[in-house]
């Protein structure tokens, strides 16, 4: 009996063959996603913690939209419902179109700040578009004493469908668009390792990855605010004005 039937037998379960390219799969998990209510995990490695605080009109028509559940509805038919912290979207939640359609999950923690909070010595964000930075960053890691958090942003062109010669660049873009921010924490004092002012907007970094194509304009609008607004706390903490 080989090994696959070995552990098919142990578990009761049959085992999937694994395909290395991934695309069959990745193709298939499209289909079966589109046929039952899709279901949406924004945000990138860090990433991303998207909120709901736009310029765009909204009324709170039911519940807490402060500090809570609640559900508002947007100038363009769209609705929200889920929780939300200081007015922005937290945990778990559910956006519905205007045509019933709707992506349900839940929005990613800031992992370098939990890190933080719970005392780590050193933490720090990298990625490997930049390459000396993240260098510098792993021989920091290894030099503390104690545990140490490096959260590194890896572009992945299968999950992403982007082409995988423009890696680099889609990397890059994600730190210009402030999406990804450079920076360290050392024993408690934030420092941005790469300041790369005035930011690009979140388009740019957006633009010609196929995992975004189903945002609208109202909810890149409200990604761009969050990513503003998580910015300048960012710099607030590191002294840079």
């Amino acid at each position: 009996m080989n090994l696959k039937k070995r552990i098919a037998k142990f578990t009761g379960k049959r085992m999937m063959a694994v395909n290395r390219r991934c695309k069959p799969h990745i193709k298939n998990h499209v289909k079966r996603s589109t046929m039952r209510k899709r279901t949406m995990i924004i945000g990138i490695a860090w990433v991303l913690a998207i909120g709901c605080s736009s310029n765009q009109p909204r009324e709170c028509v039911e519940g807490n939209c402060t500090e809570g559940k609640g559900t508002i509805q947007l100038q363009s038919g769209s609705k929200y419902i889920g929780q939300f912290k200081e007015g922005f979207r937290e945990g778990d939640g559910v956006y519905q179109w205007p045509n019933k359609e709707s992506y349900e999950g839940t929005w990613k923690k800031n992992m370098p700040k939990i890190a933080v909070a719970h005392d780590i010595p050193y933490v720090a964000t990298a990625c490997p578009s930049y390459p000396f930075d993240l260098m510098e960053k792993a021989k920091k890691a290894r030099m503390v004493r104690g545990p140490s958090y490096l959260h590194i942003l890896s572009v992945c062109p299968t999950g992403w469908r982007t082409p995988s010669d423009l890696s680099i660049r889609y990397g890059r873009l994600a730190v210009q668009s402030g999406v990804f921010p450079l920076y360290e924490v050392n024993v408690g004092r934030h420092q941005l390792t790469y300041n790369p002012e005035p930011l690009r907007p979140v388009t740019d970094y957006f633009k010609g990855q196929g995992r975004f194509r189903h945002l609208t304009a109202d909810t890149i609008q409200e990604i761009q605010d969050r990513v503003t607004r998580e910015w300048e706390e960012l710099k607030a903490l590191c002294g840079v004005k």
